[in-house]
């Protein structure tokens, strides 16, 4: 079976092209932007395909474009998929033609199975799915039977069921998701399992950013890093299966200054993760103590990319002028709104570095926007007399304009070496001999840390 999806999003495609492929294992999708399409169909099908699916969020470039791929695959099943405020301009396309309008805000795997079956089914007859023909009933099939010892755990009310994982307990709880540690029922390795909280799933957005940190951390094979195991659906629920760290976090450690050399270590190591995600073309933007996690060795490793920028990927949450981040830790240029590049990381570990050297932010007040309006116009803070040495580190760090810091986490490795050598950088954080990275030296560029045994 052959599927042709088509959409302006990639995050959209890759969401539509996990249900295609878990409803039917050995699917085939050939998937592309809209501009594309007759370009990749005269490239890429060499005979039509089994049915075809195009979303877009303007209602007249979706009629236009379900009017020519209805013309140039003639007979076969058509889904379009976009707002429900859309169907009246895309229904005269529709009718007369083995067509569906399905909208995005009912869009699940189980809605997706019922639709396309119908479709492959009914391939002589005209099928129109409206809003309100969508019922709750389309929506939860299930997925697994929990081990016997399983403690439930519930999402607006349903249990969740993850198959392969056996929840253990909850350790963290955000805007969109819910964080807990799992066991993997194949091997009893314990890891964290993220899960999209379920009044997301119907939110195309929502699961896009979701599924960003997912695609943003694929990129990278570093142990800077934290390790993503799975990513995968159910009905009700995308999750993501990652490494887990029993070191906790850094914010928790916090509180008191950190001997001089271990700010330093620690220090080091942040840059040499940041270094490993910038070479990807990766900005971090959400650079904070509770996302430095520790593993039992102590190693380092940066995680939470769900705010991320990725040079190759545009998506509409990285949009300039939105404000993401934390204030506390966050660049000049990123709490005006302005576009943010990896010197924006390194103005927060700027200010991640002050709080190891002090147990002091870089800047409090009493409202998180005069704490922006402070990052824009205050210097950066004077170190204690005893701290002198490292003062240029931090003022580097810290400068307003992004062309007065270091331009790289690179430099930042360079300058620190250059200055304090290697013994002092070796302390906690370091990633274990066995598997470190050789750290830059002058302008030559760091070897690539060496990969996990995972």
């Amino acid at each position: 079976m052959q599927a042709f999806l088509i959409h302006q999003s990639e995050d959209f495609r890759l969401l539509l092209s996990q249900y295609l492929a878990i409803l039917w294992p050995d699917v085939q999708v050939v998937d592309c932007a809209l501009a594309e399409w007759e370009a990749v169909a005269a490239r890429e099908l060499a005979d039509p395909p089994d049915f075809v699916i195009v979303g877009h969020d303007d209602a007249n470039t979706l009629r236009a474009a379900a009017n020519e791929l209805a013309v140039r695959f003639s007979g076969r099943p058509l889904l379009c998929i976009g707002e429900a405020v859309h169907e009246p301009v895309v229904r005269p396309v529709l009718q007369g033609g083995i067509c569906v309008f399905l909208p995005v805000q009912s869009l699940s795997r189980a809605t997706l199975s019922e639709v396309l079956n119908r479709l492959l089914a009914e391939r002589t007859t005209p099928v129109m799915v409206r809003s309100e023909d969508v019922t709750d009933r389309l929506v939860f099939t299930g997925d697994g039977e929990p081990a016997p010892d399983a403690v439930d755990f519930c999402m607006n009310g349903k249990p969740i069921r993850i198959r392969g994982y056996r929840l253990m307990r909850k350790i963290g709880e955000g805007g969109m998701s819910r964080v807990f540690i799992a066991e993997r029922e194949a091997d009893g390795q314990e890891l964290v399992l993220k899960i999209l909280d379920g009044s997301m799933m119907q939110d195309p957005v929502q699961l896009q950013r979701f599924m960003h940190e997912y695609r943003i951390v694929a990129q990278v094979d570093s142990p800077w890093v934290v390790k993503i195991f799975d990513q995968g659906f159910t009905d009700d629920h995308v999750f993501i299966a990652m490494e887990h760290f029993p070191g906790g976090d850094l914010k928790q450690q916090l509180g008191r200054p950190f001997a001089p050399n271990r700010a330093l270590s620690l220090l080091w190591a942040m840059g040499m993760a940041l270094d490993s995600i910038h070479q990807h073309g990766i900005v971090h933007r959400d650079l904070k103590p509770p996302n430095i996690m520790f593993r039992a060795d102590r190693s380092l490793a940066l995680v939470d990319f769900g705010v991320s920028q990725m040079d190759s990927i545009a998506t509409e949450f990285t949009q300039s002028g939105e404000l993401v981040g934390t204030p506390l830790y966050m660049s000049p240029e990123q709490g005006s709104g302005r576009a943010v590049d990896a010197r924006s990381d390194l103005y927060s570990l700027g200010a991640i570095f002050y709080e190891m050297l002090t147990a002091r932010r870089v800047f409090t007040a009493k409202s998180l926007m005069m704490i922006i309006h402070m990052h824009a116009t205050e210097p950066p803070p004077r170190l204690p007399p005893s701290l002198s040495a490292m003062q240029e580190l931090l003022d580097r760090l810290l400068a307003k304009v992004p062309g007065e810091r270091f331009q790289s986490a690179r430099e930042v490795l360079v300058y620190v070496k250059s200055k304090w050598g290697d013994a002092r950088l070796k302390g906690e954080g370091a990633v274990p001999r066995s598997r470190e990275g050789t750290a830059p030296a002058g302008d030559a560029a760091p070897a690539a840390p060496g990969r996990r045994p995972w």
